[in-house]
């Protein structure tokens, strides 16, 4: 027989919180969870596991951690071991035998001892099972003491987890799309193989930042001071609209709606959001800015059938989207620059076609021929309320004068064209003005015999 020390259990129980929390991976919790259970269970127990069972091959487990004095193989546990720890919901199936039988319970042996308790199940649905193995007996008495350790190991275990997934996943989801992915089941829906779902994405670039190479390490702190207190605001509003933060690219970020749940709206929620973002950075000085002139940032939302789900490796989850759309998002966006549209928000026609006109004022801004991609595109500013062209009547007539750019072939169109520009009244907007240059572009004969009415940059 094999004893345990009471006392030593005890204190060690202690201990295990604060060993979890230098854990900062999933893994190592697990690997520290299993290299305890050795350590304080010592001499009863000598090798422990923590596996991804699957009860109907059990061959095809996955192992997650380990720890065994010897460095012994994990021995593969029998389906009456799994099945009894998921019957039992959390507690511990423990088997115990002193006699030189061994226990039916794995292929060694030599065992005498197997301690099995459920952890959770992955986002699969798969059994997540901590185990220990021995090859000595307990005594009756110590029993209970193994039993209800290896229950506590596998609570403590459980709930850091929890934490530090809510900890990750707060980083990307808003706080209601936190607490449904932490629900049984929900996982699946960040954490499981990719589906085909429907989401409107949302690009984001700040304008003007500009580092030198030779910057100096304070100019550089200075610089992403600045930009983390941006992004903040970003990721605030993101939240705040009930959307998903994908990923931080440099002075960039790039949200989504509709992952990884469903979500009516989408593209409403998505464009008040950009609205808000423009509204706050209006009022936030930003010191880095190279330039004070333009728009402070660019942003362009997409619509449209994406792939999304976890897109790295089995052992690191990084939710991600791919599609045609998000590649549409991040080609509009850099139409948002000076110098070409110079809008500070573009939305493709899948959304435009979501957003209520009169709530949402927006105009065409022109069709465009998007950067490694074949299909033309039209793409639209949504307009502030105060800008003249978000009146029903002034929209109407920028759309006539945009048609009109758009079918001009001679001098002689472009001539009418200006003339219209003109005696329009909301001659001072920024898209008029756009307009104007684009007259001014095909006055070069060259320019217009090439002309067909796609803006190409």
């Amino acid at each position: 027989f094999a004893t345990l020390d009471p006392q030593l259990i005890l204190k060690s129980a202690l201990e295990l919180p604060r060993l979890f929390g230098e854990a900062h991976a999933e893994g190592e919790v697990l690997q520290k969870a299993c290299a305890f259970l050795v350590q304080v269970l010592s001499p009863a127990v000598s090798s422990a596991y923590v596996v991804e069972a699957h009860p109907q091959d059990m061959a095809s487990s996955r192992m997650l951690a380990t720890c065994s004095r010897d460095g012994e193989r994990a021995p593969v546990l029998s389906r009456r071991v799994i099945g009894d720890a998921l019957q039992l919901d959390g507690s511990v199936a423990f088997f115990n035998h002193a006699s030189s039988h061994a226990i039916d319970a794995t292929v060694h042996d030599t065992t005498r001892t197997v301690g099995a308790c459920l952890i959770e199940r992955s986002a699969v649905g798969e059994p997540i099972v901590l185990y220990v193995v021995g090859e000595r007996a307990l005594p009756n008495s110590n029993t209970d003491i193994a039993a209800g350790y290896l229950s506590l190991v596998s609570t403590l275990t459980r709930q850091h987890l929890v934490a530090q997934r809510q900890t990750h996943l707060a980083q990307y989801f808003s706080p209601k799309v936190v607490d449904l992915l932490m629900r049984p089941g929900g996982r699946s829906s960040a954490e499981g193989d990719p589906r085909v779902m429907e989401a409107t994405s949302l690009i984001f670039d700040l304008r003007g930042f500009c580092l030198s190479t030779e910057a100096a390490a304070t100019d550089l702190l200075g610089w992403q001071k600045e930009l983390r207190s941006t992004m903040d605001i970003v990721s605030r509003e993101v939240f705040a609209h009930e959307g998903t933060v994908i990923d931080y690219q440099g002075d960039g970020c790039f949200a989504a709606w509709g992952v990884p749940f469903e979500q009516a709206g989408q593209a409403q929620l998505a464009v008040d959001c950009a609205l808000r973002i423009l509204e706050q950075l209006k009022t936030t000085p930003l010191k880095s800015l190279s330039s004070p002139s333009g728009p402070v940032c660019g942003i362009a939302i997409a619509k449209g059938q994406v792939l999304a789900g976890s897109m790295t490796s089995s052992r690191h989850f990084k939710y991600g989207l791919l599609g045609t759309s998000v590649n549409c998002a991040a080609r509009v966006e850099s139409l948002t620059k000076p110098g070409r549209l110079d809008a500070p928000l573009l939305v493709t026609e899948e959304v435009a076609r979501q957003l209520d006109v009169a709530r949402t004022p927006f105009v065409r801004a022109a069709r465009v021929a998007l950067a490694g991609m074949e299909t033309l595109v039209n793409v639209y500013e949504v307009l502030d309320p105060s800008r003249s062209l978000s009146s029903p009547a002034q929209a109407a007539r920028w759309e006539e004068l945009l048609c009109g750019l758009e079918g001009s072939r001679h001098i002689a169109d472009l001539r009418e064209l200006q003339a219209a520009i003109d005696a329009f009244a909301g001659a001072d907007d920024p898209r008029v003005r756009w307009l104007q240059a684009q007259c001014r572009q095909l006055e070069d004969p060259q320019q217009l015999a090439r002309w067909d009415g796609v803006v190409r940059y």
